[in-house]
């Protein structure tokens, strides 16, 4: 009879620690408000966006001008696309001009891929870029992850 309460005690805790854990799990995994989220898949509609084995193919066959890494550049020392450059995304609106030729003969017209970890700050700057009057961008929507994980191409 003496075991009953505490039993009962424990089952409520234990019902009760499963509820905060769940709880907080959820407010981990959210790092932003859904707005966030909203935004990136509008500007995502915006550009032409290619997957990851396209972008192989892209790659193996140099049918492009420019690669354009916007992550970090710690992230960018710990591997990248071979042939990419590194502009992390919150300055690319003051250091592409030297890629494309300004102030000489500025083109405009460059065919650029541009990629991230996820995706996200992809479309972000490939946004950006087409408000500077680029014509010719392209997001690669991969996961860099998963990039080295399937096998394709990474250096250092």
């Amino acid at each position: 009879m003496k075991r009953t309460p505490a039993i009962m005690l424990l089952s409520i805790l234990i019902i009760c620690c499963s509820f905060l854990t769940a709880a907080a799990a959820d407010k981990t995994t959210q790092k932003w408000p859904s707005v966030v989220d909203e935004v990136i898949a509008a500007v995502k509609n915006s550009i032409t966006m290619v997957g990851m084995k396209e972008f192989d193919g892209i790659l193996e066959s140099n049918a492009y001008d420019l690669i354009i890494d916007v992550r970090e550049p710690y992230e960018f020392e710990r591997g990248h696309v071979p042939g990419a450059i590194n502009i992390p995304r919150g300055i690319i609106e003051f250091m592409i001009w030297e890629k494309v030729g300004f102030p000489d003969k500025t083109d405009l017209g460059k065919k650029i891929y541009i990629y991230c970890r996820t995706g996200n700050r992809t479309a972000l700057t490939a946004a950006t870029l087409k408000d500077l009057g680029f014509t010719n961008i392209y997001g690669v929507d991969m996961n860099f992850s998963k990039w080295r994980r399937f096998g394709y191409p990474t250096e250092k």
